[in-house]
């Protein structure tokens, strides 16, 4: 769902007196606005839209001008400037989310003479639709535009319920518990308010009951424009009525403006709202009570049939059939001319002189000087905090996945040392010590990536959806992510290696040791990172785990020489090994474990093998390469972030729905 947001503010106080006087324009004559301007969605910023008092009113995106639209100078919508209280205030207009068919607005019954509190005048807004994925051939296609609206005008009252429909810290425990019982009350959930909201194996509320949910977490906000994007899809019919009642209740006594999208609304749903708008193509085709929809369609000709649903009547005349060109193209004639009339008709005569009547009111020249406030958004550190808790909340509510995060891969020791057993020093145990190191610096990598399968799906579907309202960038979500897992693969990697290096008989020294552990900590976060990273990519879970686990095993196969030597390795392979993380870290296990180790013949006496001999003949240099080691580690941990990163924004964000 794509939105725009409109600044309702004209400053310009020269550039609004010409607009009056000018004939051109499009508040002159009450026609339809003849100039437009083209106006891009910027997601990347966060913005809190407040009144003189300093109470937040809106806090979302905004839009700017992009430089290939009409150079025009017309106001977009009106606002602002023009009643007493001055608030600036945004909009939301949402698109319909199936291309061949339009959308109603609809508003619920009002209080008598309600004053306008928001004006939209000859908006002209498009979007660029993505040409596909790159693997499709589809990556140097031309972006193609998409127009939601054309010289749109409308305007909403508070105390209405308004619809889109068609086819498309400082409070105290005591007033927030107040509130949320008020809420649940509101929304008919008290049978329900100690239920689990479940999901699609666990059972709990009906589809009704959330969708009154999800309504009530907004109410929780107290805003005084509610927007809903279908909330009545795929309810039943008295589920349906019951939830429009709501909102009807919500808008009158509430005094809250709450515009809603519905696709073909009953009769009795009808007859709750107070203003209701078919949107074909962008445009309008009508808007007004639904009371005067019939008497308006028959005075031009389409009268509504006995005994049928005018709604779907109207819907199904002022639709684009693009099932065919020839069929779209007879559609669309028609189309244009239901919208043609309706911008000579007597009701979008009435709407464009309620829009202007607040056009004759002027503040002092002292309001008018007032310069404008500038609100930033919120810092990089508090953006991470705010993950950071979210990502630790998220997981100690799923107390599986946390306890499996900390105990997983220390479980897997036992099943090490129940095969190996003890480590010896006959030449037999060199074997015994190189299948320990093997499985202990494979297992923390596989171990990361089913943790980030298990986690990390719910928070990337949170990730797409508040990136697109520029909330927060990739980097920072997944640097978050990144610092949110360290901690626990920290205390994970810790319990692994106490269990494994001192029940198996490694090297007893302290130091040694600790380098053990460091090297298992980077190898979990490595995998773990390296999994979020392909599932930037594939978003299927499977595909991803497939894909995770061919490059460890690859990884460890070319790059560890404890299943194939690597000098016996041919020339391509040894240059792969590089660029594998098992290599270095490898080195330095098999340079602390085999360093100075003196090995008994089964005689009894001394062998000629020594571990340092066998650092000499299988990896030379390995001791003298140690900080070279840990410095390359630590580059790939830096490195496996900028990674997952890059892949992140070489798929794109999927299409939400």
């Amino acid at each position: 769902m794509s939105s725009v947001a409109l600044i309702m503010n004209i400053e310009n106080r020269e550039e609004r007196d010409r607009l009056l006087g000018d004939e051109t324009s499009p508040l002159a004559d009450y026609t339809v606005p003849r100039v437009h301007r083209h106006y891009s969605a910027i997601p990347n910023r966060h913005r809190n839209l407040c009144d003189t008092n300093g109470n937040t009113i809106l806090s979302q995106g905004y839009v700017t001008p992009v430089t290939d639209g009409p150079a025009h100078s017309s106001p977009v919508a009106d606002r602002g400037d023009y009643y007493k209280d001055d608030r600036v205030m945004e909009s939301h207009l949402d698109e319909p989310s199936h291309s061949g068919r339009q959308s109603y607005v609809a508003v619920e019954k009002s209080v008598p003479r309600p004053k306008a509190c928001l004006s939209v005048v000859g908006l002209t807004y498009t979007v660029k639709e993505n040409p596909g994925h790159w693997w499709n051939g589809n990556m140097f296609c031309k972006t193609k535009r998409k127009q939601v609206f054309h010289n749109l005008t409308m305007t909403f009252n508070k105390g209405e319920l308004t619809a889109l429909i068609g086819a498309s810290g400082t409070l105290s425990s005591e007033h927030i518990e107040k509130k949320v019982q008020g809420v649940i009350e509101d929304m008919g959930l008290r049978h329900v308010a100690d239920s689990r909201i479940g999901g699609t194996i666990i059972r709990g509320v009906s589809g009704g009951e959330k969708r009154r949910i999800t309504i009530g977490v907004q109410l929780l906000k107290d805003p005084d424009i509610l927007l809903l994007d279908e909330p009545t899809s795929g309810l039943d019919s008295f589920t349906a009525r019951y939830l429009v009642s709501t909102l009807a209740s919500i808008a009158h006594n509430r005094n809250k403006l709450v515009l809603m999208s519905v696709h073909q609304p009953r009769s009795d749903i009808v007859n709750m709202l107070d203003k209701i708008g078919i949107l074909t193509s962008g445009q309008l085709a009508y808007v007004g009570p639904p009371s005067e929809m019939v008497p308006y369609f028959t005075s031009i000709g389409h009268p509504c049939p006995l005994n049928e649903n005018p709604c779907d009547f109207y819907l199904d005349i002022t639709s684009v059939d693009r099932r065919t060109p020839n069929s779209e193209r007879t559609t669309l004639r028609n189309a244009q001319k239901f919208c043609n009339a309706f911008s000579q008709s007597r009701l979008q005569e009435s709407m464009i002189g309620t829009i202007t009547s607040g056009l004759n009111y002027h503040y002092d020249d002292e309001d008018d000087l007032r310069p404008s406030q500038q609100y930033q958004s919120p810092s990089w550190f508090r953006i991470s905090h705010c993950l950071l808790e979210r990502m630790n909340v998220h997981l100690w509510r799923d107390r599986a996945n946390l306890v499996g995060r900390l105990c997983q891969l220390p479980v897997f020791v036992p099943f090490m040392i129940l095969y190996i057993g003890r480590l010896g020093y006959t030449m037999a145990s060199i074997q015994d010590r190189m299948g320990l190191i093997y499985q202990g610096t494979q297992a923390p990598p596989y171990i990361g990536l089913t943790n980030a399968l298990h986690v990390f799906p719910a928070l990337r579907e949170l990730y797409y959806r508040e990136s697109q309202d520029g909330m927060y960038s990739t980097a920072t979500f997944l640097t978050a992510y990144f610092l949110h897992i360290l901690p626990f693969n920290i205390l994970s990697s810790v319990f692994f290696s106490v269990f494994l290096y001192w029940v198996a008989g490694f090297n007893d020294d302290i130091l040694a040791f600790g380098m053990f552990v460091l090297v298992i900590v980077v190898l979990s976060q490595f995998g773990e990172m390296m999994a979020v990273a392909v599932m930037g990519v594939f978003r299927t879970s499977q595909l991803s785990s497939d894909t995770t686990s061919l490059v460890f095993s690859a990884s460890g196969f070319l790059a560890t020489g404890l299943i194939r030597s690597v000098a016996t390795q041919p020339k391509i392979l040894q240059w792969l090994g590089y660029i594998a993380i098992h290599k270095y870290s490898t080195e330095i296990v098999i340079g602390n474990e085999f360093q100075g180790l003196e090995f008994d013949c089964t005689s009894g006496g001394s062998c000629s093998q020594t571990g340092d001999n066998f650092i000499d003949t299988y990896y030379p240099g390995a001791l003298e390469h140690i900080n070279r080691n840990f410095s390359l580690l630590g580059g790939f941990s830096i490195g496996i972030l900028i990674f997952a990163v890059f892949m992140f924004k070489l798929r794109g964000t999927p299409t939400l729905h």
